[in-house]
């Protein structure tokens, strides 16, 4: 049951797949074992994208001004403006030339980008916000706190900035109670004219750190932790009425929280969270770092890293916000990185004209940033004589 009797099922059940990208006539579908697949080369000519001198099967880059697209070691892994997306079927190479599925194509990287143009973007007022785990149920632990403690204080950061863009925020919980997931859910429901943010912290290897988001798993396609797709996949959830809406959102905060905070960007994933799954609304879960990673615990306990995480989140809310209801293409993680270091420049700047002389210049470190000619300068107080 693994591979055809699925993808005959796929096929059928594909129908409700069709956007306008893929009902374009210049689309070269090529089938692979019962599978739409399309070449990068087809997909690079639709979005107006060149491809880079020094292709290969196994590595190949798209970009224009407005956007890019770069093929990984992973072959369900691909980087999209900068960001690192995880597909529902692998990257393959035929004849010569890699091919993604036309499945990604419509819930991965068209979302991606082109999130304005996602036909059930809708309105919102209100954002729900869910702290992860809480009363018996107290999540991951580090040396001197427990993650419930940790994702309600974000909670409550987020909360007092979103309110302060003019969102109505409501909470699954304010206090150290616990909720099932599915009351959680509920809850959610029963909010209208809304989105779902709910914040947790990660656990795993010691070596393991870094963001992720996650969004709904598209109906009939393996989340990011399966191997492949099952037939009970193929049941249409409550959260597949907006899972482009999701990764519209997930992206948008993904890209801001990676753009302000130095982290790792581990990816915006799908998976089949109980909140995720039956949550009538764009929902997104937040992984904002690792507990069992030395550096990033030492954030998360943080009162003001965490303060920096709830208003890189705001931020990234704000930016789909502006996608729903403007159309507005959201910014990227460059352009977050751009801001910051023009920012640290205006602020050296400042400082030098105040005519201190005691500036010494220091290594940024944050090569993940893609700045690697950056240069940071702090203030030594002068020596007391």
């Amino acid at each position: 049951m693994r591979i055809r009797p699925l993808q005959i099922l796929l096929a059928l059940a594909g129908l409700w797949i069709c956007t306008s990208v893929l009902a374009d006539s210049g689309w070269q579908v090529v089938d692979v074992e019962g599978r739409d697949y399309l070449s990068v080369e087809n997909i690079a000519q639709f979005y107006q994208l060149q491809i880079a001198p020094g292709a290969d099967a196994q590595h190949v880059t798209l970009s224009a001004a407005h956007a890019s697209i770069e093929t990984l070691t992973n072959p369900r892994e691909i980087n999209v403006n900068g960001v690192k997306q995880w597909l529902s079927f692998p990257v393959l190479c035929r004849d010569g030339k890699l091919l993604v599925s036309r499945f990604d194509l419509a819930k991965t990287i068209e979302p991606c980008l082109r999130p304005a143009m996602i036909g059930n973007l809708e309105l919102f007022n209100t954002v729900v916000l869910d702290a992860g785990h809480g009363g018996q149920d107290g999540g991951g632990h580090t040396l001197t706190g427990s993650e419930k403690d940790y994702t309600l204080d974000v909670i409550r950061d987020l909360r007092q900035s979103l309110e302060a863009k003019g969102l109505r925020v409501v909470l699954t919980r304010d206090h150290d109670e616990y909720l099932s997931l599915e009351q959680r859910a509920d809850f959610a429901n029963s909010i209208p004219d809304a989105v779902f943010v709910s914040v947790h912290f990660n656990s795993g290897e010691a070596e393991a750190n870094g963001l992720e988001v996650y969004a709904m798993t598209p109906r009939g396609a393996a989340s990011t932790s399966d191997t492949h797709a099952a037939l009970d996949q193929l049941e249409q959830m409550p959260g597949n009425d907006f899972d482009n809406a999701s990764l519209a959102l997930a992206n948008c905060v993904h890209h801001a929280v990676l753009g302000s905070l130095d982290t790792t960007d581990r990816g915006v994933k799908r998976a089949r969270f109980a909140v995720l799954r039956l949550t009538h609304s764009p929902a997104i879960l937040i992984e904002g770092g690792f507990m069992t990673s030395g550096a990033d615990s030492r954030e998360i306990t943080d009162p003001t890293w965490r303060r920096k995480l709830a208003e890189a989140i705001v931020v990234g809310v704000r930016s789909y916000q502006n996608v729903v209801q403007y159309k507005q293409a959201p910014k990227l993680v460059a352009d977050y990185r751009a801001e910051q270091s023009a920012a640290n420049v205006v602020a050296v700047a400042a400082v030098a004209s105040a005519g201190n002389s005691n500036l010494l210049p220091v290594s940024n470190h944050r090569a993940a940033f893609g700045l690697q000619h950056r240069t940071t300068m702090i203030t030594v107080p002068a020596r007391k004589r």
